[in-house]
């Protein structure tokens, strides 16, 4: 968890001789303060742009005195062979009745206008869901997503944790499976809503290592891409014989 805590496995992907066009990562808790000097090594280095959105609040505990800040993050990074530029932004969820809904987006959702070298432009949503127990801000999320993809004309595609799994979970206890059932069918439910292409991983994108639990959680989704063949998403990790997860022994999704 965390882009430092992998660091040597992000800087593997980012240097592999077979590199990914586009690379999204979710969660990666850096702060304000680091996130130009991880976007300025991260570009000095490897042939990709990078696109950052970080928000921060207090959480219950105090550091020297101070309130102890959590950072939430999302970074999407663009191979520069295959892009010539792009425009990030973040989606603001502030349309909401509820207060508590209001951010749902801060620091979960990142956007980008890309511009590849030979063909039209394409729309990257980068997106860390709420888990199952923040059904309100599950719901905005999905809800302000759907209204941007709606109005938005240009292709698109969806790379993210979305925290469901409508197509594979092992090993999770019976505790908490009706919010577990609602989230995965909020998934279905917005791809239908959309239209949107998907095709789960055949494979489990997450496992905790300390238990038996395993499930689809990463998923994409694309829109008017019309390839002869949609893009290949790769979760590296979680199953090195088929290259299709990606390690997490810290949350209970």
């Amino acid at each position: 968890v965390g882009l430092l805590n992998s660091f040597e496995q992000v800087a593997a992907i980012l240097g592999a001789k077979e590199q990914p066009a586009v690379l999204c990562l979710q969660d990666i808790r850096i702060s304000k303060q680091q996130k130009e000097g991880m976007k300025a090594w991260i570009e000095s280095a490897f042939p990709y742009k990078v696109f950052i959105t970080i928000a921060g609040k207090a959480v219950h505990g105090r550091h020297n005195g101070a309130p102890r800040p959590y950072w939430m993050g999302v970074m999407t990074c663009l191979h520069t062979h295959v892009f010539r530029g792009g425009r990030g932004f973040t989606l603001e969820t502030t349309s909401s009745g509820s207060r508590r809904c209001r951010h749902a987006a801060d620091g979960r959702t990142l956007i980008v206008c890309a511009t590849p070298h030979n063909v039209q432009d394409i729309t990257i949503y980068n997106v860390y869901q709420h888990t199952a127990d923040n059904s309100r801000r599950r719901g905005e999320l999905w809800h302000q997503l759907g209204q941007h993809i709606g109005k938005n004309r240009d292709r698109k595609v969806l790379l993210g944790d979305l925290n469901c799994s409508p197509n594979l979970r092992r090993g999770y206890s019976d505790r908490n499976t009706s919010r577990r059932d609602a989230a995965d069918k909020e998934l279905l439910a917005f791809i239908e809503a959309t239209s949107a292409n998907w095709t789960p991983a055949a494979g489990p994108t997450w496992r905790n290592l300390a238990g038996s639990q395993r499930a689809t959680l990463d998923h994409m989704l694309t829109w008017g891409l019309n390839y002869e063949h949609e893009p290949v998403a790769r979760w590296p990790g979680a199953n090195p014989s088929s290259n299709l997860g990606m390690r997490n022994a810290s949350h209970d999704h």
